[in-house]
């Protein structure tokens, strides 16, 4: 018996949309914020959030208790680094929230406070 020769499938993703940045239109702001939703459900952003919740808890640690993971004590400059490393771990862990509050927001319509007829 013959075997079967294996065919190769190439399957080409389709180019990530160019979204406007502006953020003034609302149309584009509703899919900004659908990708970014879609963005969450991934199991590849599931992924990078426990990592980088492990990766906190471990900047955490060492911040506290001023030790390396070798037992060293740090110095206050690094535990300054320690500390900077883990306030931008937060914002990029929470970035597509503060995006998705962002766009979601009501625009409210500036009030004329000025007490002159136009």
């Amino acid at each position: 018996m013959a075997k079967k020769k294996l065919k190769t499938i190439i399957v080409k993703r389709p180019k990530a949309p160019k979204f406007d940045l502006s953020f003034r239109k609302t149309e584009e702001n509703t899919k900004i914020i659908v990708a970014i939703e879609s963005l969450k459900a991934n199991a590849g952003w599931q992924f990078l959030v426990q990592v980088f919740n492990e990766n906190l808890k471990f900047l955490a640690d060492r911040i506290i208790s001023k030790t390396s993971e070798t037992g060293k004590e740090l110095t206050n400059e690094e535990v300054d680094i320690m500390r900077f490393k883990y306030e931008y771990l937060n914002e990029i862990m929470n970035k597509p929230d503060k995006f998705i509050k962002e766009l979601t927001r009501t625009d409210q319509i500036d009030e004329d406070l000025d007490p002159y007829q136009k």
